[in-house]
């Protein structure tokens, strides 16, 4: 599991020009697999947050790793949405160790939205931190806070398919016929 933090600059929610923002390990190429299982698990590589147009996300994720997206629209007032750019911009010349069960992306990204919606997204609990986690976690925020009659952290969920996903769908709407002529 992959987790990017869009910033829709657009009216256009699945905009392929907004801002992704991501934190992950910087691994060397070609990094041998043990020393990749071992490194990521004991702290031996270094991660930072960096950004990038979401476009490059969508090409990696969906068409080359058919991956199937989730696009959460927090619900963040203006001043919060500042506050979420500027210390991502202060985020992004850090430098932290990177540990695959803890100090993950998952757990990085819930420290950040913590910060911004000032509501516990991340447990300093939990030894292992999945990226599940984080939205059961926006899930329950978002129930609690309904329950008291605020607004809701979520304001949508939008599922994107993957390229690969969205072949197989097209191609079950096929006729016996065309699917002969599609399989040649």
């Amino acid at each position: 599991v992959i987790l990017n933090l869009k910033l829709n600059n657009s009216e256009d929610l699945f905009s392929l020009y907004d801002t992704s923002v991501s934190y992950g390990a910087t691994v060397p190429l070609h990094e041998n697999v043990l020393f990749y299982v071992l490194k990521g698990l004991l702290g031996g590589y270094y991660a930072s947050f960096s950004d990038k147009f979401f476009y490059a996300d969508d090409q990696v994720y969906s068409n080359e790793e058919y991956r199937d997206m989730w696009e959460y629209t927090l619900n963040l007032s203006n001043f919060d949405k500042k506050m979420l750019i500027f210390h991502i911009a202060e985020l992004l010349t850090k430098r932290n160790r990177y540990y695959f069960l803890s100090a993950n992306c998952a757990q990085r990204m819930a420290v950040l939205l913590s910060i911004i919606i000032n509501e516990q997204v991340y447990d300093h609990y939990y030894p292992v931190y999945v990226p599940e986690e984080l939205f059961h976690r926006l899930d329950k925020i978002d129930m609690q806070r309904r329950l008291h009659g605020k607004p809701g952290l979520i304001k949508s969920i939008k599922y994107i398919p993957s390229a690969r996903r969205y072949l197989f769908y097209e191609t079950a709407a096929l006729s016996k016929e065309e699917r002969a002529v599609y399989r040649n």
